[in-house]
């Protein structure tokens, strides 16, 4: 591989460690404002497309580091970054768990508006809610999905940051064929 492209590939997987560190913080952004009483599914409605956003880093960095053959990103990312991917993996668990709980306990299914009445509908079933409690299970399912937005991107740049800084990026071999 000639050095320029291996400078092109430096450029191309900081482009998305850039763009996944902008999705890790509005994934967290979107996560800490549920526990502040906002809706973000009313403050901002595009908010559930980060569902699909978190794939652009995670998918990324599975191809920077080899489509999975070289499965060692985490050895050479930055302690901090591995431990936040750690972090938030066990609260994406508990997270999860507890959205669950939250959501069982509702009756299950999820939170929809027609007209100007509130329901919770699920598989054959339907209960009408009031509008607090509408937005209220509209931040638990924000809060449900936001956790693992935030584990795939923290994946993402570790494998991304990893394999920038592990034995087989274009600086590595530059200095390889140096010796």
């Amino acid at each position: 591989m000639s050095e320029g492209t291996g400078r092109m590939q430096d450029v191309v997987r900081w482009f998305f460690v850039v763009f996944g560190a902008a999705v890790f913080l509005a994934a967290l952004a979107a996560h800490a404002s549920t526990f502040l009483g906002i809706d973000p599914m009313d403050e901002v409605p595009g908010v559930m497309w980060i569902h699909l956003l978190v794939f652009v880093p995670f998918g990324a960095g599975f191809i920077f580091e080899g489509g999975g053959k070289r499965m060692w990103s985490e050895k050479y990312a930055p302690r901090w970054l591995s431990w936040l991917m750690r972090a938030t993996f066990a609260y994406a668990l508990g997270n999860f768990l507890v959205f669950m709980f939250v959501m069982l306990l509702a009756g299950g299914g999820g939170p929809v508006q027609e007209g100007s009445k509130f329901f919770m509908r699920g598989k054959g079933h339907s209960r009408e809610i009031t509008e607090a409690e509408f937005h209220s299970y509209r931040r638990w399912v924000v809060r449900g999905f936001s956790g693992h937005w935030m584990l795939f991107t923290s994946a993402g740049l570790v494998m991304l940051v990893g394999s920038a800084r592990g034995p087989m990026t274009s600086h590595a071999r530059r200095v390889e064929s140096l010796d």
